[in-house]
């Protein structure tokens, strides 16, 4: 006979399916029936019957930046078992130190021990781990001459980050154009940005930039009556460029003979070299050089008896110097009187003044002036000698 949580007793019809519920001791009742000449038996009373519970599964706390994966449950960490790439489940130890690789979805499973009126829980897989790359930095490109600087990266511009002069990064537009102006190295830092499993790239500087100057031109110096022509530069004549009546411009050998030969302005034409942050100097342009003439000398008209002496030039007779008997030669100021002096060959000398692009002439030397005799009536002589 079986009696249930008080009931009266009945026949026992078999095995009793409890259920996963709590029954206190003496919940179910049990004695044989009484028969002639058979009393019941005493009362047995039925255990106690607790409620047997399925926890949770642990809960996972995956990254995949930082490779960490950690379990926990309320029952406690001792509580959990873990498997690794099938492995057979063992106690949990802590949080797992994945490592830079790649791991498939469920390479972990976790899940909590049994006990006494307690089932093992559900298995939980742990997350895919993926590989965090660190890409290269940024390749710059940078032009000193023409003033500009551009980062370049296979991720894209757009994974590109810019600071400048120590700001904070941002993302970087384009091609900068530097200016003519001076930058330290480092004005500019480039670097890529972090993204799901990849890191920042090491921060790449740009290089210096310099300010590019252009130079003065070229100092020339024209000697027409010389027929020389030279350059000077602060930088020094290797600097020096030259043309020569169009040609192309080639290295400045050193003072120019022109000779005595019409060039006109420009047929010569110079500037500095460019170089590293200098510019060409403007081009200046040589002088006319014109042809240096020697006149004739001057024509003598002498006459001895007459005791005169003139001299004509097609220039003109101020453009006629004279010199009297080895005196400097002064302005010829027309027919010279001569006198009734005897005078030697040369003792007057002309020449025609030098002037621009003009020589003197050679000098040409008066001829000999002799003394007249003159007689008077009667047997008287008289020498006239002056």
């Amino acid at each position: 006979m079986v009696s249930e949580n008080g009931s009266a007793f009945v026949t026992y019809s078999g095995t009793i399916n409890v259920g996963n519920v709590a029954r206190p001791a003496g919940y179910w009742k049990f004695k044989t029936k009484a028969a002639p000449q058979r009393n019941e038996s005493a009362v047995v009373s039925s255990p106690e019957f607790t409620v047997t519970t399925i926890p949770n599964a642990p809960t996972l706390t995956a990254d995949d930046a930082a490779n960490t994966l950690a379990a926990s449950h309320a029952l406690g960490a001792s509580e959990i078992l873990v498997s690794e790439n099938g492995s057979a489940f063992t106690s949990y130890t802590g949080t797992i130190n994945i490592g830079n690789v790649a791991r498939p979805v469920g390479y972990w499973k976790f899940k909590t021990k049994s006990a006494p009126q307690r089932n093992e829980s559900d298995v939980v897989s742990s997350p895919e781990f993926t590989i965090t790359t660190t890409p290269n930095a940024p390749t710059l490109l940078a032009d000193d001459v023409a003033n500009i600087l551009s980062a370049s990266h296979a991720l894209g511009l757009t994974e590109i980050l810019v600071s400048e002069n120590g700001s904070p990064f941002t993302t970087y537009s384009g091609t900068i154009n530097v200016g003519n102006v001076a930058r330290p190295a480092g004005y500019w830092k480039f670097k890529t940005k972090a993204a799901i499993q990849r890191n920042e790239s090491a921060v790449v500087s740009s290089p210096e930039f310099t300010v590019t100057t252009t130079p003065s031109a070229p100092t020339l110096s024209a000697n027409d009556d010389a027929n020389t022509l030279a350059a000077s530069h602060a930088l020094g004549s290797t600097e020096i460029l030259v043309s020569e009546n169009g040609s192309t411009f080639t290295t400045y050998p050193g003072t120019i003979n022109v000779g005595n030969t019409a060039r006109p302005a420009g047929y010569w034409k110079f500037k500095t070299k460019a170089a590293i942050q200098r510019n060409e100097s403007a081009v200046v342009n040589s002088p006319e050089f014109t042809v240096t003439i020697t006149p004739s000398a001057p024509t003598l008209a002498a006459d001895d008896d007459a005791n005169t002496l003139s001299a004509s030039h097609a220039l003109g007779s101020t453009e006629i110097l004279v010199s009297e008997n080895g005196s400097a030669f002064a302005t010829y100021s027309g027919t010279i009187n001569v006198g009734n002096v005897a005078r030697p060959a040369g003792y007057l000398k002309f020449k025609t003044k030098a002037a621009t692009q003009r020589n003197e002439s050679a000098v040409v030397n008066s001829p000999e002036f002799t003394t007249s005799l003159s007689f008077l009536c009667g047997a008287d002589l008289v020498l006239n000698f002056q």
